[in-house]
């Protein structure tokens, strides 16, 4: 007997036969074919619309879809028609959907080829192969269609999870903000009351009067810049009891906290260290301990400081007065700028708040303090209290910024000016190389890392000039174009000649010209003290502070020595000319013949008391005028 084969290319599925000569009908029901959260839906054609040709109204059985009608052109893209019984199909598909399996299991039962088929299939007949061929495809189809129902049917029930979980998040939110609130709320309170408030005093005496008004000021000082002429090191955290020492003096009180009943915040320090333990968490934590807010408290010669872990400040006490200008900007705006204004306006109160309330506590609850007032304190009607802006720099100190005066004295160094020099550090970049960390470098060639001399020390050094020799012509040194500014000193450190002719090494004795970083000095002669005084004193300069301090500092300690020298050889030489002359020398004459004296050299000298040739020289300029 002939087999009869039926390839695959010869059979057709009766599915894809319907699919393909389905026609839209009334009634019919669709699957979407490609299910997401943004449109998992079932749909029921119901009618035509006779305006629109091709288009069909419809109703909505699964998923939310906000189209009432969809055309056919997009059924036969992104639907697929239903073939089987619509109310089997759901049910078995939300089985699934809850996890019932035993759906697949009834329908396979069922609908599957069974054994009988098999011995159909020994007869060789061409009609029971493609009995068991469609009987096996519908199966497929089922599966299929029950499968896609039951994926609608969970991406639906994701998507009413994802939308009462948007809304759980909103009630968090909501709870989370009433929390924040309550939590604010207990933190004023706690500061009013003093509950979180560690208060120390600093020393006792006399209070002020009753008609003395308290006094808030607003600019926040730093413990490291009030104590930089007092220290030999950079100040930090733990120099804190070393800065409450310093302000027990009483000469040092009013410098701090200068009215008779006075509250200033302090931080440690403006800026961050760069500190290098190893241990990054615990560098980042000494460097939040240098922002830790402290507040003095003034009563007459009664000083206390207090502290609390609720009690933070940033820029200022109390903000400026045109710190609502900035949100008056965005008002009525939705965007990120807004949004970021109105944050930090709300952090802004809420600082200020605490501050108000922090303060208001002192005043009621500890009533050693201020002791008697004329009339009571309401800090949030600001009445019995002066409020003093010191932190808004209305009106000027007068004086030019820093890096303009810097730079200004720096352009007046010419050969024979002193000039104070601040090291850099000395660990040089690299290997073979002639920079110190921008303090400057050597001028001239070495033959190897170890013939290069040693950096200078921070001091007083006479600029000089060195005029670099770029070639040869004739057998004549050739001179470069222009002059460095440098000045000389000797290293005093050894040589050593690796060409293998001195290994031992050997003392260096040639002073050496080092071109300095212009960051690294400050011209010494054409500076006053009384300048110097003004930027130490100026609080709106402290900004420049680590690269101000250190040439102030240095400058000033060297120009009071100076000083203290020269008051010594002028009061000698007012007390020699009144005997032997008889004559009044005044301070004005006397201090134009020291500067006569001091640069009628190319180099200026310094004034020594015990200088003879000096006193001789400036007597009979003196005299020439008188």
């Amino acid at each position: 007997m002939n087999k009869l084969v039926i390839s695959p290319e010869q059979y057709v599925s009766p599915f894809e036969t319907a699919v393909k000569e389905h026609v839209p009908a009334a009634g019919d029901i669709y699957l979407d074919k490609s299910p997401s959260c943004n449109g998992a839906v079932i749909i029921r054609l119901d009618s035509r619309i006779e305006e629109r040709p091709g288009c069909w109204n419809v109703t909505l059985l699964e998923g939310n879809h906000s189209d009432k009608t969809i055309s056919e052109d997009t059924l036969k893209k992104y639907y697929r028609p239903l073939l089987g019984n619509y109310e089997e199909t759901m049910t078995k598909a939300r089985e699934i959907a809850d996890g019932d399996l035993r759906a697949i299991e009834s329908l396979m039962a069922n609908t599957a080829p069974s054994a009988a088929s098999e011995e159909l299939m020994a007869t060789e007949s061409p009609e029971h192969i493609r009995a068991i061929l469609d009987s096996s495809e519908n199966l497929k189809n089922r599966l299929e269609e029950i499968h896609l129902a039951a994926k609608i049917i969970i991406e639906n029930r994701k998507s009413e999870l994802d939308a009462r979980l948007h809304q759980m998040n909103g009630y968090l939110q909501e709870m989370k903000e009433k929390v924040r609130n309550i939590v604010k709320v207990i933190t004023i309170l706690n500061l009013y009351t003093g509950a979180t408030v560690d208060l120390h005093q600093i020393t006792e005496g006399a209070p002020a009067g009753p008609d003395v008004r308290l006094t808030l000021r607003q600019r926040i000082l730093y413990m490291d810049e009030e104590l930089c002429v007092h220290l030999d090191h950079e100040a930090d955290y733990t120099d804190v009891p070393a800065f409450f020492e310093w302000l027990s003096q009483k000469g040092n009180r009013n410098i701090i906290v200068p009215e008779e009943k006075c509250i200033v915040a302090l931080k440690p320090k403006r800026f961050s260290m760069n500190y290098r333990s190893g241990d990054p968490v615990y560098d980042n934590a000494r460097n939040m301990w240098n922002k830790q807010t402290y507040i003095v408290i003034r009563n007459g010669d009664n000083l206390w400081w207090a502290e609390s872990d609720d009690l933070e400040l940033c820029d200022c006490a109390f903000p400026h007065s045109d710190y609502q200008d900035e949100a008056m900007k965005h008002l009525g705006k939705d965007t990120y700028e807004a949004k970021r204004s109105r944050l930090e306006m709300e952090n802004i109160n809420y600082r200020t708040t605490k501050y108000m309330m922090f303060i208001q506590g002192l005043v009621d609850q500890q009533p050693q303090l201020f002791g008697a007032q004329k009339g009571r304190v309401n800090l949030m009607k600001l009445s019995g209290v002066t409020l003093v802006r010191d932190d808004e720099d209305l009106i000027g100190t007068g004086i030019k910024p820093w890096a303009e005066f810097e730079k200004e004295k720096n352009a007046l160094i010419r050969r024979g000016t002193r000039i104070l020099y601040i090291a850099g550090g000395k660990f040089r970049n690299g290997p073979n190389s002639r920079a110190w960390n921008s303090g400057g470098e050597p001028m001239g060639y070495y033959v190897s890392e170890y013939s290069e001399p040693q950096p200078p020390a921070t001091g007083i050094y006479h600029a000089d000039t060195y005029i670099r020799v770029v070639g040869y012509k004739d057998g004549k040194p050739v001179k470069g174009p222009a002059p460095h500014l440098v000045f000389r000193y000797n290293p005093k450190d050894t040589v050593y000649d690796r060409s293998g002719y001195d290994w031992e090494g050997h003392e260096r004795k040639r002073s050496i010209a080092w071109k300095y970083d212009p960051s690294h000095v400050l011209n010494y002669d054409d500076i006053s003290v009384e300048e110097l005084r003004s930027y130490l004193e100026d609080r709106t300069q402290r900004k420049d502070f680590t690269d101000m301090m250190p040439l102030l500092k240095g400058m000033l300690l060297h120009k009071i020595a100076e000083k203290d020298n020269e008051e010594a050889f002028k009061a000698l030489m007012q007390e020699t000319i009144r005997k032997e002359k008889s004559v009044f020398v005044t301070q004005e004459k006397m201090n134009e013949a020291i500067a006569w004296w001091k640069k009628k050299v190319i180099y200026t000298r310094p004034l020594r008391s015990d200088d003879a040739k000096a006193f001789r020289m400036i007597k009979q300029y003196i005299l020439k005028g008188c």
